[in-house]
């Protein structure tokens, strides 16, 4: 499963693959007006759609075979089987047809992206709470969001759980022995995604280990280190970041991930 997230992340918002569909889609769907320009649009639309066979279609092949290897929906490798059967042999003379097919295409991936996404995704202020319930009682320790109701982010349950509880871990540790030390979490949904900050008023971590955080070399007696390479390592199987903020007197640090509609 993990491999077919892996596959469908190549057609994300952003990425080779869905910058390559949509650029052919926006060719085959706005043909010039104007005669004389047919010769330069015909050029354009043959050097896009190589790159599509030969980049799309290999990464779309293995998809087909993975949903057909983890016998999920057979109507949905079988669909994506015709289509890349057809043009893995299609040529310009089938223009219309090109253009119907990949905008069939286009609406495919992006359902079947929603779905599987969506097994890979949780309540993060779910996660949050129940950490916070673990922490110690004396702890001062808040939360905060800035939107109403429930919101899906695209990351396993286990791995933000996995990210935050190392962040909380490592803020706890900074403020254990300050009389006027706290912890604040943030929830702030900011559009394509939503950002978890950790923020404490402890120590500032040194400089000497600011620049290699997020290195698996690191390792301070603190509580950071491995816990946060392996963090930053999880993350980027969701195209989603961590990093330290630039902010005086605090330690903070974001988490940005990819929002599920």
């Amino acid at each position: 499963k993990e491999e077919l997230l892996k596959q469908l992340l190549i057609f994300n918002h952003g990425q080779a693959g869905s910058r390559n569909l949509i650029a052919l889609q926006l060719l085959l769907n706005n043909p010039p007006d104007a005669e004389h320009k047919l010769p330069e649009f015909k050029q354009l639309l043959e050097r896009r759609f190589q790159i599509f066979k030969d980049y799309n279609i290999p990464a779309l092949r293995r998809v087909q075979t993975l949903l057909q290897e983890l016998n999920q929906n057979d109507l949905q490798w079988r669909e994506l089987e015709e289509k890349l059967s057809f043009l893995e042999k299609a040529d310009l003379e089938q223009l219309e047809r090109l253009r119907e097919e990949i905008n069939h295409l286009y609406t495919f991936i992006r359902r079947l992206k929603e779905e599987q996404f969506r097994k890979f995704s949780c309540d993060p202020e779910k996660v949050i709470l129940q950490l916070v319930d673990l922490l110690p009682k004396t702890l001062n320790v808040s939360l905060y969001k800035n939107y109403q109701g429930q919101v899906r982010v695209f990351i396993k349950r286990e791995d933000l759980y996995f990210v935050l509880d190392n962040l909380l871990h490592n803020a706890r540790r900074a403020v254990q022995n300050l009389s006027d030390g706290y912890v604040r979490i943030a929830l702030i949904k900011r559009t394509p995604g939503l950002i978890i900050q950790v923020r404490n008023n402890g120590p500032e971590i040194p400089a000497e280990i600011k620049e290699q955080l997020f290195s698996e070399k690191t390792n301070s007696k603190k509580g950071r280190g491995m816990g946060l390479a392996y963090s930053k390592k999880i993350l980027e199987k969701y195209q989603a970041k961590i990093r330290l903020e630039p902010e005086q007197g605090q330690t903070v640090f974001s988490v940005e991930l990819r929002e599920l509609i």
